[in-house]
């Protein structure tokens, strides 16, 4: 086959996408399939070692643009194809669903999430304020769950837009991908068809990490973009009131995002600067290593579609606390290879962590089936199976 695969974010770019892109094209080139890469970039004229041709478009151009530039590019490296492997459906989505109005290719279309309703999360609102140290109620936010049926009078034209686009560009593909059960029943109430989704789930990509675990302090870790809808608040403020019964505990936040100055102002009224660390962005094997060296993760999210980094800390050896939210229920199972709570429940949380700080012999169970459960997730599977719904005719 002749393939490009349309992207919004592409390596050196940090991401699970980059990420996801770069290593099916070198699975496809060792096929012996033909591949071309087109991708938004912050700087045009990057330099990586691909036996692939990379095509950027440069991200400081207006949005308008942008996606013209984009749309033309389609055009012009589409037109000799067999395939457009897409990679979400919106940013790259709709130039390249527009484009291939006239080129007519095979589209097989790759969700990993709802665009809209993470819009529509990230706009600031009474429940993401620090209010009362961490007592944030908010009646008017919806989980993923509840975003559907999608209520347009709820909703601003940006985010309705949004809404349409993805479920347009979903309906023009010949087959989509989604990285969990949970996410092809999303895709469904946006009126796809079932017989289009094929659900593939993620794979760690990991490192060789040989790090032992921190002795005297017991850590917690939490890995993710700083968004509403992670519960980073709630999270640091169980954690400080274990400090008064556990006061040897630590808690590390990797990750960068719109919620950072939040959090930043929360850690400081509660006085935790010397047992909290918001660390920022760093690099997938720094995080790695962290998570390996850690006591414990923990992850308490609103949403998650197929959690790369629930994998990785399995992978690691590190026992894991997450919600029943999205796709994570697929990865872990409540104590067999983790500990599942409820989104926010503060009590529950706090419980969670007590069980995993007392109880080494649980912690211990844990990580051995964690390694075992990450037989259906392995790399192999993932690439075979995307390669099948890649080469096979709609």
């Amino acid at each position: 086959m002749r393939v490009l695969i349309a992207t919004g974010i592409f390596s050196p770019d940090i991401g699970g996408p980059a990420t996801y892109s770069k290593k099916m094209a070198e699975e496809l080139m060792a096929g012996g399939n033909t591949v071309k890469v087109l991708t938004y970039s912050d700087n045009k004229f990057s330099v990586l070692d691909c036996q692939f041709p990379v095509i950027r478009v440069s991200r400081k151009l207006p949005v308008f643009f942008r996606y013209l530039v984009y749309f033309l590019a389609v055009l012009w490296h589409g037109r000799d194809v067999d395939l457009i492997y897409l990679q979400d459906p919106v940013s790259s989505g709709l130039p390249t669903a527009l484009a291939n109005l006239f080129l007519r290719k095979r589209l097989v279309l790759k969700i990993v999430g709802d665009y809209a309703w993470e819009s529509a999360s990230q706009i600031r609102n009474p429940k993401f304020e620090i209010r009362n140290k961490f007592k944030i109620p908010n009646s008017k936010f919806k989980t993923l769950d509840e975003f559907y049926p999608f209520k347009k009078d709820d909703y601003s034209f940006k985010i309705r837009l949004f809404q349409k686009i993805q479920t347009w560009v979903a309906g023009r593909a010949d087959k989509i991908i989604t990285p969990s059960e949970y996410l092809k029943g999303i895709v469904k109430k946006w009126g796809i068809a079932e017989n289009k989704i094929n659900v593939v789930y993620n794979a760690a990509n990991l490192l060789k990490i040989d790090v032992q675990k921190e002795s005297g302090d017991f850590t917690i870790i939490s890995v993710g973009r700083l968004v509403p809808w992670k519960g980073y608040s709630t999270l640091i403020g169980v954690f400080a009131s274990l400090l008064k019964e556990y006061p040897y505990l630590k808690l590390k936040i990797i990750g960068s995002g719109p919620e950072m100055e939040s959090l930043k102002r929360l850690v400081s009224e509660l006085e935790l600067e010397e047992r909290v660390g918001l660390d920022g962005s760093v690099s997938h094997e720094t995080a790695l290593r962290e998570m390996s060296s850690a006591s414990l993760f923990v992850l308490n999210t609103a949403y998650e579609g197929l959690s790369h980094v629930l994998l990785e800390a399995l992978a690691v050896g590190t026992p894991v606390i997450t919600t029943t939210a999205g796709g994570n229920p697929e990865v872990i199972k409540d104590g067999w290879n983790g500990i599942l709570i409820k989104y926010n429940d503060s009590d529950a949380l706090r419980a969670a962590i007590i069980k995993m700080i007392g109880d080494k012999d649980f912690r211990e169970m844990c990580v051995k089936n964690g390694l075992q459960s990450l037989e259906k997730f392995s790399e192999e599977e993932m690439i075979n199976k995307t390669l099948q719904v890649l080469t096979i005719d709609p």
